[in-house]
């Protein structure tokens, strides 16, 4: 397998994430720093004896829903519980300064209790988290936002796990983790909202689980080499502007009609698979074949490129878009029921002429053929006005000018 996650650029030079457009992700947000002078704290947790408390266990329990808890630097032998009060604990140094060590007793964070909208942990380290019964990071029938979270070396059945859960991730690592249920974030309903996610799987099998609810992963970074970046069961969302190592899979029933997941200015290092739902594949690349069964007719692929398959696309059916795209390097370009596209409907078969594909560069050269070949519409124009490119640097989700 190629390494896909190492260089994300625009023409060529590196970029600095942007905020996602309001038209296509409203309410992501980005990282915040660490607490800013201007912020009124009612509580300071110092282990060293300069707050008003020793422990997060005491401000918590002393604090009402609303209020905000700021955390000195130090390594903290706790976990955090925000025991049903909507709360915002936010750390004077970071993350990297900043440690909980759950002591591998339960949940490094837990929020059970109905916490509500605005209950947020930001700037910590939470390692030695979880348990047989229990997952490092614990949201059940509440919202929890994580913002400059690492989560390293925890157990737990999985690492994040949300139940009936709204959970936002803003600039939240996992790493080092060993889940024994082979899934680093299981959600099961409720929402995902993920913006410059980090996660390697390490011994986890699948990267993200969305079961019956729905979710939005925005310059997330999952290297799960060999198995399954995400997996959509019953779900609805988008992998927008993200770079997976590991495939992404689609699973929905014969009657779930509104059952789709949008792929869209990403790459995804791996296979990609629908049966029943819909599917849209738009300005990316699949390092890797497609396979579609039961899905559609609002299933679409456009202005993406599909190669290093020995058959790119296997369809059951010839009913869905399939449009300006390039296949390349395949074995053939497809299968089943599936009528070649190359020749139709604006679809090429020519190298599309990547940067530096094998560092990573799926920027397109000066002279490439997919350069102004995506669709032709104004709705897909480039962010500077002229026609689509395919790839994953086209269209109007590129990032600073064109990815």
């Amino acid at each position: 397998m190629r390494s896909l996650l190492l260089v994300l650029t625009a023409c060529g030079s590196p970029v600095s994430p942007v905020e996602p457009s309001s038209s296509e992700s409203d309410g992501l947000s980005g990282p915040r720093s660490a607490a800013a002078d201007s912020d009124v704290p009612d509580a300071l947790v110092d282990c060293e004896g300069g707050g008003d408390f020793d422990t997060l266990a005491e401000a918590i329990a002393a604090a009402e829903s609303g209020d905000l808890i700021h955390v000195a630097p130090c390594t903290y032998m706790e976990g955090v519980d925000f025991d049903g009060k909507a709360l915002r604990i936010v750390s004077t140094a970071g993350s990297a300064d900043t440690i909980l060590n759950a002591g591998g007793g339960g949940a490094g964070v837990r929020a059970v209790l109905g916490e509500g909208t605005g209950t947020t942990l930001e700037g910590f380290t939470v390692t030695n988290g979880g348990s047989r019964s229990e997952a490092a990071v614990s949201v059940d029938f509440a919202s929890l936002r994580l913002v400059d979270v690492v989560l390293e070396d925890n157990r737990g059945f999985t690492t994040i796990y949300g139940a009936s859960a709204d959970v936002e991730l803003a600039g939240v690592t996992l790493i080092g983790n060993t889940p024994s249920y082979g899934i680093a974030i299981y959600m099961s309903r409720g929402g995902l909202v993920a913006s410059d996610l980090v996660l390697d799987c390490d011994s986890a099998s699948t990267g993200v689980y969305l079961g019956h609810g729905s979710g939005i992963l925005d310059r997330a970074q999952i290297n799960c080499a060999g198995g399954v970046a995400s997996q959509w069961e019953h779900a609805v969302g988008r992998i927008q502007r993200s770079v997976t190592e590991g495939g992404v899979t689609v699973l929905s029933e014969d009657d779930h009609y509104d059952d789709y997941v949008t792929i869209s200015n990403s790459v995804v290092g791996g296979n990609v698979s629908a049966t029943y739902g819909s599917m849209v594949i738009r300005n990316s690349v699949i390092v890797g074949s497609v396979t579609f069964s039961q899905v559609y007719l609002a299933t679409i692929i456009e202005g993406s490129v599909v190669t290093d398959a020995a058959c790119a696309v296997t369809a059951d059916t010839n009913d869905f878009t399939i449009r300006n795209n390039v296949f390349w390097g395949n074995g053939v370009n497809a299968c089943g029921l599936l009528v070649d596209p190359v020749g139709t409907n604006d679809n090429l078969g020519v190298d599309p002429m990547f940067t530096d594909a094998r560092s990573g560069d799926y920027s397109l050269d000066t002279v490439s053929p997919a350069i102004d070949a995506g669709p032709d519409e104004l709705d897909y124009e480039d962010v500077d006005g002229s026609r689509n490119d395919i790839g994953v640097y086209g269209g109007p989700l590129s990032i600073g000018g064109g990815w």
